[in-house]
């Protein structure tokens, strides 16, 4: 069972306890309303922790998997910041681990493969339920993946492999006249304003500037 999971258990454990021992002490001097009165705050504290641990649990899900989120930046499978310059080099293969930790990173390497060899980001209603049902893993496990060791949001994650995949039609189209409007809606965005704004998003230029900078001289 998880450190955390134990700490909260024993404190809930004394919590309940002082409460008892000052409810029996000040029973038989008390009146009726004193008492009815320490048993509302009694079910108050006990009302808030019962919702607060199940919340705290369904916030931090790691912790029932003894889960160190504080990922070790020397780890091999680590990658801080998976931007568009990094796909080719992003899954990085490493099975000498058996432990906890290591499943995890490599479900992260199945979701990168996933996503790099069959572009489901190209749907625009891909969501992280279609990517969840993909792996056959829970959805917490895939939330794990992506807060924790790619360090991104589903959507940030889409939006990059997207991004890339516009970058490379573009350098892949020789006409000048190509739609750019007509790219964005290749890449799996929706409306060209939301390709636009993601594409200034990742890689700091809108795609104007970007082929103006790009284009051969």
């Amino acid at each position: 069972m998880s450190t955390a999971i134990v700490v909260i258990i024993i404190l809930f454990a004394l919590f309940s306890l002082f409460n008892l021992i000052i409810y029996l002490e000040h029973f038989n001097n008390a009146d009726i309303n004193t008492i009815r009165n320490h048993a509302r705050i009694l079910l108050i504290y006990s009302v808030f922790l019962f919702l607060g641990i199940p919340m705290f649990l369904l916030l931090n899900p790691a912790i029932l998997y003894d889960l160190d989120v504080s990922v070790p930046e020397n780890h091999p499978n680590v990658r801080r910041k998976l931007n568009i310059k990094d796909f080719e080099k992003a899954i990085v293969r490493n099975s000498e681990s058996a432990s906890t930790v290591d499943a995890y990173y490599k479900l992260s390497e199945r979701i990168l493969e996933y996503m790099k060899t069959e572009r489901p980001y190209l749907n625009r209603d891909f969501t992280v339920h279609d990517l969840c049902v993909r792996m056959n893993a829970p959805r917490h496990h895939v939330q794990y993946c992506l807060k924790f060791i790619y360090k991104k949001s589903f959507t940030d994650l889409k939006n990059e492999f997207r991004i890339q995949h516009a970058i490379d039609l573009m350098k892949n189209n020789g006409d000048t006249r190509f739609s750019i409007d007509g790219v964005g809606l290749q890449s799996g965005f929706a409306s060209s304003s939301n390709f636009y704004a993601t594409f200034k998003e990742v890689t700091g230029m809108t795609p104007n500037q970007w082929i103006e900078k790009e284009r051969p001289l």
